[in-house]
């Protein structure tokens, strides 16, 4: 995926028309940038909220970038040492050594014409010289040094191997055969066309998972320069790429060389060339440089940090305090937070709040969370003063050695992000200290502060499940707005009273003056970013793609269908926060073809485990596994679930209805409205604003009231302040 920010000369698309940023200015102490269009006038401010807005909520702002490639050329060159040889080569050399030295030392002068005696071959009697004898008994000795087993060896042979170089008396065997068939001319051009785009692969943005250099491109710039040699050859004008070759078509090898046409190498000949080349850089060429820079990472080497988003550190931990439900007002359990912190500045970039288990959705809902612009923050809490400055695609992450963090989801979302990634080793927290701190800090100056709650004996909550001196208890969108309002007001506003004295705010926004954060072109493509491949092959035919019992099919489908076949099998890539749309592998184009729910009303906004749980329910209720029964299945679920409220259940139970409903931050995020605020919370009353200190419509106060069963007993939930659960309390 391509990468781009704000900053000076980046083109963007604004409902289809381009500007340019010039630069960035403060007009009434918001940061706006001037822009110019197309025609290159003048075409006014935006501030940089609205900008963010665009992105982030309406995407209607998509960034247009333009590469610049830039071409090093690079040699490298490697000397084998004798102990490197394989064991055949060495041996062969120790054993023609020796046999020389052995001989040398028992040779006298005129012992090549001496007799020694006679021998008998083909009926005929033939002399033996003295040197003859030598190297007879010589060989047979030093083979049985070497090689175990006596060894022959003739007087010629034994001259030959006076004559090699005392460096090479294991002999160069690859020389054998039918060799320079191939045109060194042609060779040379090769070499040097596949060196330049090599390097130049090092300078090129990867685009999805296809590789940076191809052999087609390769291929068809060898045959633009033979072209030229051939033009150059018939003396129809003097070419640049005959003056770079004319010193080297001079050496002795090219002139001994027949004269013929020059022909384009087969597709063999180009990989054997291509695999000279270091495997480091072909791996670049494949992958991309910052995903072979973190394959070929040395053991125990840390990451450079040199700017904002250099490295981020993730974890996830469950919450000392009960969330309640803020309808029924029944607590629903422990949650889960995590989050990602920036090495540079020690931010916290992006989290998560919910009851999913950890797994690869949570990583990949935090770090789709990360890459936002957090343009909802003004939207739906003005009353926070501090914006939310944090956000972009991380260039390296470091996670748990765990088994989560140990599957393709990981390798599939860096690889789209063309970004790095690391594990830290087993039992070793200290690698990753800086998340672990921010946890302590998070724990010191925010949980701790939380009043606690005590509920009642006779709600027959477990003790084991519930401590009131260890635990708090609160709404959830209370929770999400203390955070966000702790988060930006005091931990990224205030400085440190001790140390650098600089607030994290003062060093992102150091940081990023040199490199700036980048950002998806497009905000959408995040689904298709941090959707999960799901493994196995899926059937798609007349009724499309069907996972999961939804059918899904499109107008790419359809042409897919018509290149590939009518039936076929294909993968899959689908977010399981929203099944209403997945993602289907095209072979042929290498590319990933979106694909929509034919049951839009149904599968819009649902996630994968409720799906699971209704179609589940559905068999059981009805014995049928189709729409209509998963339709009588999902209202017969939300009755149950409002019926077993207000019953004193047990924390596990409450927990698993709050995963079923959506209570986590990724569904609201990914739901939010046209004007950027962001939904209630599920199962929650439409009036009801996210906002805690938001008064409710009348309205709904009496509907509410009215249609609250009599058997339910309210329970009072604390209303906090920020003066005094926020660290100011004295």
């Amino acid at each position: 995926m391509r990468t781009s920010s704000f900053s000076p000369g980046v083109l963007i698309s604004i409902e289809g028309d381009r500007f340019t940023l010039i630069d960035e200015c403060s007009i009434e102490g918001e940061p706006h940038w001037a822009l110019r269009n197309e025609s290159g006038v003048f075409a006014g401010y935006k501030s940089k909220s609205e900008l963010e807005y665009l992105y982030d909520v309406s995407q209607t702002l998509v960034f247009v970038r333009v590469e610049d490639e830039q071409l090093t050329p690079k040699k490298r060159k490697r000397v084998q040492l004798i102990a490197d040889l394989p064991e055949g080569r060495r041996k062969r050399r120790i054993f023609r050594r020796r046999l020389i030295e052995e001989v040398t030392r028992h040779a006298t002068t005129g012992c090549t014409s001496q007799i020694h005696g006679y021998v008998e071959r083909n009926g005929r009697k033939q002399a033996v010289t003295v040197l003859a004898h030598i190297v007879t008994e010589a060989a047979r000795k030093v083979g049985l040094e070497v090689y175990g087993e006596a060894r022959s060896c003739s007087v010629a042979t034994y001259y030959r191997y006076c004559a090699l170089d005392p460096e090479n008396l294991d002999g160069v065997f690859e020389n054998r055969g039918n060799h320079n068939q191939l045109d060194p001319r042609v060779k040379q051009l090769m070499k040097r066309v596949m060196g330049t785009l090599l390097e130049a692969a090092k300078f090129r943005k990867k685009r999805g998972n296809k590789p940076v250099l191809t052999m087609r491109e390769i291929m068809v710039a060898v045959l633009d320069g033979l072209k030229a040699l051939r033009a150059a050859n018939s003396d129809c004008g003097t070419s640049s790429v005959q003056k770079s070759l004319d010193a080297e078509t001079q050496s002795s090898e090219m002139a001994s060389h027949k004269k013929g046409p020059l022909r384009m190498p087969s597709p063999a000949t180009f990989y054997n060339i291509y695999n000279t080349f270091p495997a480091r850089s072909r791996d670049v060429a494949k992958y991309g440089l910052t995903r072979a820079r973190s394959m070929y990472r040395r053991p125990g080497e840390l990451v450079h940090v040199d700017a904002p988003l250099s490295c981020l550190q993730f974890d996830e931990t469950p919450l000392p305090l009960f969330v309640v439900d803020e309808v029924h007002q029944i607590p629903l359990g422990r949650p889960w937070l995590a989050f990602h912190v920036d090495e540079y500045s020690d931010a916290i970039v992006g989290f998560f709040f919910g009851f999913e288990p950890p797994g690869d959705l949570v990583i990949a809902a935090t770090t789709r969370h990360a890459c936002s612009m957090k343009g909802y923050v003004r939207q739906e809490y003005p009353d926070i003063d501090k914006p939310y400055l944090m956000g972009g695609i991380g260039r390296h992450f470091t996670f748990d050695n765990s088994l989560q963090a140990l599957g393709r989801s990981i390798e599939s979302m860096t690889l789209q992000l063309d970004c790095g990634y690391n594990f830290t080793p087993s039992r070793s927290p200290w690698v990753k200290g800086l998340v672990e701190g921010t946890f302590d800090i998070v724990n010191d100056t925010f949980l701790r502060e939380m009043p606690g709650y005590v509920l009642p004996l006779r709600d027959k909550i477990d003790k084991h499940d519930y401590d009131p001196q260890k635990n708090a208890v609160i709404g959830f969108r209370h929770l999400l707005w203390l955070w966000h309002h702790w988060l930006l007001t005091i931990h990224h506003a205030l400085a440190p009273r001790t140390g650098i004295k600089a607030s994290i705010n003062d060093r992102w926004l150091e940081g990023i003056r040199h490199i700036k954060p980048t950002f998806l072109d497009r905000s959408s493509d995040l689904n298709l970013v941090f959707g999960i491949e799901r493994k196995g092959r899926w059937t798609l035919d007349h009724r499309g793609v069907v996972y999961e019992g939804l059918r899904y099919y499109s107008d790419g489908l359809d042409i897919l269908r018509s290149k590939r076949g009518a039936s076929q099998e294909v993968r899959v890539k689908v977010n399981p926060l929203d099944l209403l749309w997945i993602h289907v592998w095209d072979d042929g184009e290498e590319l990933w073809v979106p694909a929509k729910a034919r049951e839009e009303h149904y599968a819009k906004g649902l996630d994968l485990h409720c799906h699971k749980l209704i179609r589940r329910h559905a068999v059981q209720m009805t014995g049928r596994d189709d729409l209509e029964a998963w339709v009588e299945a999902h209202a017969g679920l939300q009755h149950l679930i409002q019926n077993a409220l207000p019953d004193a259940l047990s924390i596990g139970i409450q927990s698993k209805i709050a995963r079923a409903i959506g209570v986590n931050t990724a569904n609201l995020f990914r739901n939010m409205q046209h004007d950027g605020s962001l939904i209630v919370p599920p199962g929650s009353p439409p009036d009801l604003p996210l906002h805690p200190l938001r008064p409710m419509n009348d309205t709904f106060i009496s509907n509410a009231s009215a249609a609250e069963p009599t058997s339910q007993k309210p329970r009072p939930i604390p209303q906090f302040k920020a003066d005094s659960s926020l660290g100011n309390a004295d």
